[in-house]
């Protein structure tokens, strides 16, 4: 499944939960490949997002699960590779889930955890403290 999801508008609350809109085209769910246009500079480990359009993915070896790998929008530029940790919500939702953690007003904020449309089990993002 192949999800393009945006965020916009991210300035309020200590955790902003972006639910956005479902699936629009269909590709390799195993990968989990989800496309995020944002509109605010946003932050990953290792790397400030400027606004734009982005594409997450897990590898294709399923060995490597927990390692999330960030290209920009043609794919043609490897931006950021890193390790994450299991998460899990009770319910699912029909579509891609990005929650976001807001953090001093003159840094951008941090997406916090991943979480794939229709999968109770999602990624956490490990910054260093």
């Amino acid at each position: 499944m192949y999800s393009r999801i945006g965020v916009s508008g991210i300035a309020i609350g200590a955790a902003l939960l972006v639910a956005m809109s479902a699936p629009v085209l269909r590709a390799d769910s195993a990968n989990k490949k989800t496309v995020l246009a944002v509109s605010e500079a946003v932050q990953v480990p290792g790397r400030v997002l400027q606004p734009g359009t982005y594409v997450f993915e897990l590898p294709n070896n399923p060995l490597d699960g927990n390692i999330v790998r960030v290209f920009d929008e043609d794919q043609g530029h490897l931006l950021a590779t890193f390790m994450a940790i299991p998460d899990y919500r009770s319910k699912p939702t029909n579509h891609t889930v990005i929650q976001l953690e807001e953090r001093e007003s003159n840094a951008p904020q941090e997406i916090h955890t991943w979480f794939y449309a229709g999968e109770s089990d999602g990624l956490e993002f490990i910054y260093p403290k």
